[in-house]
């Protein structure tokens, strides 16, 4: 029986998904079977993918085009492995992935997802590093996705205790709202060491679907908003999803509504305690900071009063306050 099943789904990247099975063939860690699904794809992709013969590749071909979230589904359904970890077709995990992975979830037994570092090449280039420990994971899960698809090992029966599985209905979103769900159940790691290559191209998906990845995204964080007990609004959506994209230039009204909606689930939590308060007080003071800070060309004094006397303005550092008084007299 294999320790870990990697699966890849495939569709249309004849370019690129030689690079990302033999990533996986020459890996360190021996003991894996590969499920390749290909999801219906129109070009050379399942040529490519019939060309190899090893024995550890499991190949599932689609009828049809399903998407992502259903290939991905279907081979966990199929795979075997104590472990599942993923990889997008045309991502490369480098040598030690796997190792580094199943060392350290054999090593920690309350973790159920284990994510690494990732450096970014194609297009744009560049390190992600997000947050390490659990705590941060899941207070960062509020503002997004903070373990990379392609980084993602979990333990394959923390799915199957739960009944957690991707939603196709949250499209190009469908692995920020598993991470969420699984994080009500389990520990989440990142750990601190680029374990994979992600490629950044025109063609994928959050680029080519990144209107609907946000507000997917924005639904998820609702959700959440909604679970801890926050009251959220009519008219709530559309500025949380600003706020959530980083799409800043607030009026006075909506700045208000977004300080009722933090200090409100600020209050929550600590009678509640799903999170780590000082972590979750910090990010909140963050990006309130940042909205009100972009804001001062539309509501100036006004926005620095409001941050000032609801979140941590004596903490910021004498410059930080220098500069956002300079940017109310605009």
């Amino acid at each position: 029986m294999p320790t870990i099943s990697v699966i890849i789904p495939v569709y249309n990247t004849a370019f690129f998904v030689a690079e990302a099975i033999d990533s996986i063939l020459n890996q360190s860690f021996k003991n894996f079977e590969l499920l390749i699904v290909n999801d219906a794809s129109t070009d050379k992709s399942k040529e490519i993918i019939l060309s190899y013969n090893d024995t550890r590749i499991i190949f599932i071909d689609n009828e049809k085009n399903f998407g992502p979230a259903y290939s991905r589904n279907y081979a966990i359904q199929k795979s075997r492995g104590k472990y599942i970890a993923f990889l997008d077709a045309d991502d490369i995990a480098l040598p030690n992935r796997l190792q580094e992975q199943f060392s350290f979830l054999e090593e920690n037994r309350e973790i159920g997802l284990c994510g690494s570092y990732a450096e970014y090449f194609g297009v744009k280039e560049g390190v992600w590093e997000y947050p390490i420990s659990n705590e941060e994971i899941k207070c960062r899960l509020l503002w997004g996705s903070s373990i990379i698809q392609s980084t993602a090992m979990l333990r394959r029966n923390v799915l199957i205790d739960h009944n957690l599985l991707y939603d196709s209905s949250f499209s190009a979103a469908e692995d920020y709202k598993l991470w969420v769900a699984i994080s009500q159940f389990s520990g989440l790691y990142n750990i601190p060491k680029i374990l994979i290559k992600y490629r950044t191209h025109p063609n994928q998906l959050t680029v080519t679907q990144l209107t609907e990845m946000n507000r997917n995204k924005t639904n998820i964080i609702v959700d959440q908003l909604i679970m801890h007990g926050v009251e959220i609004k009519e008219n709530d959506f559309e500025i949380l999803y600003r706020f959530i994209n980083y799409k800043y230039q607030f009026s006075l009204n909506e700045l208000k509504r977004l300080v009722d909606i933090y200090k409100e689930f600020n209050i929550k939590n600590k009678i509640d305690q799903a999170f780590n308060s000082n972590v979750l007080e910090k990010q909140i003071d963050v990006r309130i900071f940042q909205a009100c800070y972009f804001s001062t060309s539309k509501c100036g004094r006004a926005a620095f009063k409001l941050y000032k006397n609801n979140f941590g303005y004596s903490k910021l550092r004498l410059l930080d306050k220098i500069k956002f008084f300079i940017k109310t007299l605009y």
